[in-house]
């Protein structure tokens, strides 16, 4: 898949292990890197979606629209928060095997307030 970010210090995170550690830590910073290698060697997003580890759903409330995908599993807070331009959720559950680009808007800390 073709990787989008919505910003150069989100990208920087994701692609280089160096910058990830500065803000995440070493052990979080491979993980990051790991996703995103499987991510980017995803023919498309049903490989994505059916990745158990990645427990890829949709969000509600101010995220709807949005899509979350766990960073090293569910045991950890760290989430990519994803979204796909011009899909709407019907097409990404019924049909993920058309989308081929997907943009990354941040690394989130599922439980970290504010």
């Amino acid at each position: 898949m073709e990787i989008v970010y919505k910003n150069n210090k989100l990208k920087k995170q994701c692609e280089s292990l160096k910058e990830a550690k500065k803000d995440y830590g070493f052990d979080i910073a491979k993980k990051i890197k790991k996703d995103i290698n499987f991510i980017e060697s995803a023919q498309d997003l049903s490989t994505v979606i059916n990745y158990l580890p990645f427990h890829f759903h949709d969000l509600k409330g101010d995220l709807s629209g949005k899509y979350s995908i766990d960073v090293a599993g569910r045991r950890n807070p760290y989430r990519f928060i994803v979204q796909f331009d011009g899909y709407d959720k019907d097409m990404v559950f019924k049909n993920p095997s058309c989308i081929k680009i997907i943009s990354i808007e941040k690394i989130s800390d599922h439980y970290k307030k504010g």
